[in-house]
């Protein structure tokens, strides 16, 4: 019995090890990315240029699967999709019948973690009764930290404060809710 436990502590400590390891490459990872970004925005680049180097740069950093900007258009009270990272907008793109004023559900205090906001689908659905009508989650994961067709969005603001858009990531490809680190670095990347 006391072999097996010591080779049960081995173990674990061995997978939390791998696992710690893994998170601090994918921060490094993200923060290269992010500085990548931030030197595109000295250069001479458009709005949608830079709107589509920040979603490649989520994606590629921080392993979302699909990751769009969406921008307020006041003229027909949506937010419209303006840059994705796996999904094609020039086909439709995705598309969430809802107003602009009528999102703002999803911004609530309880919901903020580190910059971002999370809900369950369930939650969501509570507060925008509607959900994108070309988009499912597909790497949903099991379990207290497995992603199950969450909603994640990051408020954009403009030099007032006020919110002009998100951006929105899904399909994390280790299936969890994301950590602290990666929250923040998703953070990093709205910032910019």
């Amino acid at each position: 019995l006391d072999l097996l436990l010591a080779v049960t502590t081995f173990a674990t400590q061995a997978i939390e090890s791998a696992r710690d390891a893994a998170e601090a490459a994918r921060h490094r990872e993200a923060l290269e990315q992010l500085l990548r970004v931030s030197a595109q925005l000295a250069g001479s680049q458009g709005v949608d240029e830079v709107l589509q180097s920040v979603c490649d740069g989520i994606s590629a950093a921080l392993g979302f699967g699909l990751v769009v900007v969406e921008l307020a258009d006041r003229e027909v009270d949506r937010y419209v999709p303006r840059a994705a990272a796996g999904l094609d907008l020039s086909h439709g793109g995705i598309q969430l019948d809802a107003s602009v004023d009528s999102l703002a559900a999803l911004f609530e205090p309880q919901f903020e973690r580190d910059g971002c906001y999370l809900l369950t689908r369930e939650e969501a659905l509570q507060r925008v009764s509607v959900e994108p009508t070309s988009f499912q989650s597909t790497l949903n994961g099991r379990g207290p930290e497995g992603w199950n067709r969450h909603w994640l969005v990051v408020p954009l603001h403009d030099r007032d404060g006020v919110r002009t858009g998100f951006i929105w990531v899904d399909d994390p490809a280790d299936r969890l809710i994301p950590s602290r680190a990666q929250l923040q670095a998703l953070r990093a990347f709205a910032h910019q």
